[in-house]
């Protein structure tokens, strides 16, 4: 059971287990049905009686336990083969359902078929085997005593005797008159006398005799073999003698005191003896045994004709009287084999009453046999039809799963075959369809993810224009932060280096959102760099960028801003702003002073009208004093239409003014996007959360790259 389970486990074990299984059972399937070896031995019984026949019994030969074993494993690898082979539930459910409707039936209808046929001929042919021996027997016995009565009412010499038994022979066994068919031996045996052995003289002899003697006595070797004791007067039997055997008929007759006659008739079993079997059944018969074969004459249709009629041959075993021993014995297997003639000849007329019309009977034959092709036509194309309907749905559905299989894969160009009009069509075509949907959407989605990856880039460049002010090594006590609405966005911000020692910080809102905010914004960069000299002066700073911008922003674009400078000697600060939000002065002590001096965006009109409207607002700073700068997606941050608010802003400001401005920075942003909690940001947020901001000295070298 292990090394069966270590087989199954195996993986390659189908590749060498199942083709050596499948040779031996076919061989031994095809040895069944071709080959007339029998599948069981005949047994004696031990109590025998000299001159009666024995029971007997048939035990299985091993070669029929192979048989069988051979047929349970090859089911058991053929099933399991199919398991990996038909590896779709599907594929083994149609399989399996062609194998129980269709395969099986018919296998099991031609074997029934089949063995009804070679049973009952081999029944019909031992049966007409028994008749004509029987009939041999009456013959023989005729024979014989026609020669029993003119050895007692007439005296002739051996030379008479051999002249009479001859012309008698012609007569009354036509079939064995020549020369060997039919042998004959007459002795003569004296009267018994008391206390005296018999003797027995030789008259005529036709057979071979390994004792050569005229006179014998009883009981010796010479009389025994030719009279043994066990005989009975008159005896007819198949006996083995002399290598061979023999239809034997002996009969003794008393003629008075002057002693008796003892004649035997033999018939050997020569092929003239075998093609008299063979003529009234219409079968070849073939006597196998120890010494040899012998088989009739009789042998009809073509080659192929007879290796089909072979599947209904059939073989009995033979038991015969041993004559040295006075027991049966196993002699061998008589074969008979089928020929054409019985089947397609026409029905003999034998007798002289025919009341039923010949004709009749050939037709009804004539109707079976019809019945019989058609019914095995039927399920032929029956199966040949089973066979493409399925080989058609699991090679289909085969070619589906692995066009799934290819697309899973990746393989997003593969397209099944044509596959029909039917539901197994459509199914392809649809799977078609659905794949040609898939790659266009993947192609899609490849295009997307190549936008992202741009949009990733220009994010990245985008944030690289900003100030990383943890990094400034010229001033302290700023921190910032920009927090896009989408990949890239519109604000900015900027520490400025301005001249006299003077720190500026820039904030600016492009309106809109987006790759278009993004390069208004790089574009607002380069003007700003452009513009140092205008660094220490904030409204001369916002008229000059609204004069350059102006120009170059579409009419529906705009930006808001605002600019913050800084003196950390004087502690005083200026702010100008150009439409954007107001900045908040929050003190140590809580309060929050807003600043917000009037002014319009850049880019709505022109200086005329924008430098009317702007002003600038001063103010003093103490040492723990914050300014906080952010563009209005902070403030007007929107979570279930409800907005984040000023007064919020204020109240984390005023709560938290003792904080340093890192600190502060973070707080504001953490209850902004605690309010947002799982919301969508909306727009653009930045921040910018500066103290009184402290100048790092410098080396010189480095205050002339700053200058620079």
């Amino acid at each position: 059971m292990n090394i069966l389970t270590n087989i199954l486990k195996n993986q390659h074990w189908q590749n060498w287990v199942n083709p050596l299984l499948t040779v031996l059972f076919l061989y031994l399937s095809l040895h069944y049905f071709f080959s007339s070896e029998p599948l069981y031995e005949l047994v004696s019984q031990d109590t025998r009686t000299q001159g009666q026949a024995p029971e007997v019994t048939y035990h299985a030969l091993p070669r029929l336990y192979l048989l069988a074993v051979s047929g349970l494993l090859f089911n058991i690898f053929f099933f399991q083969s199919l398991r990996l082979w038909a590896r779709y539930y599907l594929n083994r459910k149609l399989f399996l359902s062609y194998l129980v409707f269709a395969i099986i039936p018919i296998l099991t209808t031609f074997l029934f078929f089949t063995e009804m046929i070679r049973t009952g001929f081999g029944l019909y042919s031992v049966q007409a085997v028994e008749r004509n021996l029987n009939q041999f027997t009456l013959d023989l016995s005729g024979f014989v005593g026609q020669i029993q009565t003119e050895l007692r009412n007439t005296q002739m010499n051996e030379r008479e005797l051999a002249e009479f038994i001859n012309e008698l022979r012609k007569k009354e066994m036509p079939h064995f008159s020549k020369s060997g068919d039919c042998l004959v031996d007459v002795y003569y045996l004296s009267p018994k006398i008391p206390k005296q052995p018999l003797t027995m003289a030789t008259i005529y002899r036709e057979s071979e005799d390994p004792f050569d003697e005229p006179f014998t006595r009883e009981y010796t070797e010479a009389y025994e073999w030719v009279y043994p004791s066990w005989m009975r007067d008159q005896f007819t039997d198949i006996i083995f003698k002399k290598n061979q055997i023999y239809l034997y008929h002996i009969s003794k007759e008393t003629h008075g005191k002057a002693g008796s006659y003892l004649v035997i008739a033999s018939l050997p079993t020569s092929k003239t003896f075998l093609n008299k079997l063979s003529e009234a059944q219409k079968a070849r018969i073939t006597l196998h045994s120890e010494n040899g074969s012998i088989s009739s004459d009789l042998s009809e249709g073509k080659w192929y004709i007879r290796l089909l009629l072979r599947l209904f041959s059939s073989s009995w075993d033979m038991q015969v009287l041993d004559w040295q021993t006075g027991y049966y014995r196993y002699f061998g297997e008589i074969k008979f084999d089928i020929q054409p003639s019985l089947i397609l000849g026409t029905i003999e007329r034998v007798g002289s009453l025919n009341i039923f019309h010949e004709e009749e009977k050939e037709h009804v034959l004539q109707i079976i046999a019809g019945a019989a092709v058609a019914l095995f036509l039927c399920e032929l194309i029956a199966i040949i039809f089973g066979i493409y309907l399925v080989s058609y749905i699991t090679r289909s559905l085969n070619i589906i799963a692995l066009g799934h299989e290819k697309v899973a894969q990746g393989q997003l160009s593969y397209r099944l075959p044509y596959l029909g009009k039917d539901q197994i069509g459509a199914m392809g075509r649809s799977f078609n369809s659905m794949v040609s949907n898939i790659e266009s959407l993947l192609q899609q989605v490849m295009e997307q993810q190549k936008y992202k990856e741009e949009l990733r880039i220009a994010r990245d460049i985008q944030m690289s224009l900003l100030t990383d002010v943890a990094s400034l090594k010229w001033v302290e006590n700023i921190a910032a932060t920009c927090i896009p609405a989408r990949e890239v966005g519109g604000d900015y911000y900027e520490i400025l280096n301005a001249d006299g020692g003077e720190v500026g910080i820039f904030i600016a809102d492009v309106s809109g959102k987006g790759t278009s905010a993004a390069f208004y914004m790089a574009e607002l960069k380069g003007v700003l760099i452009a513009l140092r000299h205008l660094w220490n002066d904030p409204k001369a700073l916002l008229m000059r960028m609204n004069e350059i911008l102006h120009a170059a922003l579409q009419s529906n674009v705009f930006i808001s801003g605002a600019y913050l400078l800084i003196n950390p000697e004087t502690q005083r600060g200026k702010l100008a702003r150009a439409g954007h939000c107001p900045a908040f002065h929050v003190r140590n002590d809580g309060s929050i002073h807003e600043l917000s001096p009037p002014g319009m965006a850049i880019g709505i009109a022109k200086n005329n009208v924008f430098g009317k409207i702007m002003k600038v607002a001063e103010f003093e700073l103490e040492p723990d004093d914050k300014l906080i700068l952010y563009t209005d997606g902070l403030d007007e941050m929107t979570f279930h239409n409800e907005m984040y608010g000023i007064g919020r802003l204020k109240s984390v400001l005023s709560e938290n003014a003792h904080m340093e401005v890192f600190e502060l920075k973070d707080k504001i942003l953490n209850d902004v996007l605690g309010f947002l909690s799982s919301g969508e940001q909306n727009d653009d947020l930045t921040l910018v959360v500066s103290g009184l901001p402290k100048r790092i000295p410098q080396p010189a070298r480095m205050r002339k790259e700053l200058a620079s």
